[in-house]
């Protein structure tokens, strides 16, 4: 009756090794999945900040098209006003200017939110505070030509939050 009881005993045991054995092997292939699945996230995060990056670069470019324009409508308004002064314009074409001035500098201003709301988002995407800003800085000479740009946003591609936030272009803020 012991050799049954003894026998009975060590099936038991060698099952229960069997069954943690393949509960770890399920927990080993758990683990691995989790770790691929983490890096595939990863790097989709890393790549969405890194467009998230250049978007925001080229909306600085887009702003300082327009600030370019503005100071243009401004010089153009000074003119037409000193040409309404002397009645060589009316009233209606003045108004047409100055409400074209107007609605571009409102659009300078949402621009400018977008490309901090953007700065927000790629903080967040990097594990950064809330109230942290991550903007590039605006690369002088990028108004000059298609060249410049390519070359400029092709130097700017970081592989991941960490090397994107060690790049001397980038500018944090803490508010």
């Amino acid at each position: 009756v012991l050799k049954d009881y003894q026998t009975s005993l060590n099936q038991n045991a060698v099952s229960g090794m069997q069954q943690a054995m393949a509960m770890l092997s399920q927990l080993d292939d758990a683990a691995y999945t989790l770790r691929k699945q983490a890096k595939n996230v990863s790097g989709q995060l890393a790549l969405g900040a890194q467009t998230m990056l250049i978007t925001i670069k080229n909306l600085g470019c887009t702003k300082e098209n327009l600030q370019v324009t503005l100071t243009q409508l401004d010089r153009n308004l000074a003119v037409l006003k000193t040409q309404r002064k002397l009645g060589m314009i009316g009233q209606l074409q003045l108004d047409t200017v100055q409400n074209q001035r107007d609605k571009l500098a409102q659009s300078i201003d949402t621009l400018e939110t977008t490309r901090e709301n953007l700065g927000s988002s790629v903080a967040l995407m990097c594990g950064l505070d809330a109230n942290t800003i991550v903007m590039p800085e605006i690369t002088p000479g990028m108004l000059i030509g298609s060249t410049t740009l390519r070359n400029t946003l092709r130097s700017f591609a970081p592989r991941s939050c960490a090397a994107s936030m060690t790049l001397l272009s980038i500018f944090v803020s803490t508010e």
